[in-house]
């Protein structure tokens, strides 16, 4: 299958996104609406809340690296810029989304019918399931430590 460019001016989706964002503020919510509105300009498509979040999740890297920025998504109506200061959260999401989906898949590869493979199969997949279970373990191990730094530091702040 052959990429075909759909947009006059031969913009990604993702260019367009960071054009978007590029012009307004952290703190500005940017709803699926017009978002939907300025990725379908120049093209017959349309664009739905669906397509819409799959192309912030595309853009999320060039809005990161080119512009410094992230978008938080506003349930029900968009995204909105976000703050410097929230990067922290977002990433604090992202790693334990990535954490869950990291153990998820360790399960997956310890609960499969062992006899129904072939031996070579069986071998790469122990050696995928050791791989993966010593990754969930260092994960798990430096979650640990880094919450008793954070709590240690929240006491001598006196946070609760």
């Amino acid at each position: 299958m052959k990429f075909k460019i759909s947009r006059q001016d031969g913009r990604s989706d993702a260019e367009v996104l960071a054009d978007i964002v590029r012009s307004a503020n952290p703190g500005d919510l940017l709803t699926y609406a017009s978002i939907g509105a300025e990725l379908g300009k120049g093209t017959p498509r349309k664009y739905g809340v669906a397509d819409v979040q799959s192309a912030v999740g595309r853009a999320e890297r060039k809005l990161a690296t080119e512009q410094r920025r992230a978008l938080l998504n506003v349930r029900g109506q968009g995204y909105r810029i976000a703050m410097a200061g929230e990067h922290q959260v977002i990433a604090g999401r992202k790693k334990d989304r990535a954490g869950a989906l990291l153990k998820r898949g360790l399960m997956v590869l310890q609960h499969v019918d062992w006899d129904a493979m072939e031996e070579n199969t069986r071998k790469a997949h122990e050696g995928q399931l050791m791989v993966l279970g010593a990754l969930h373990s260092a994960m798990s191990g430096m979650d640990s430590r880094l919450k008793r730094i954070e709590d240690v530091i929240k006491q001598r702040n006196g946070d609760n």
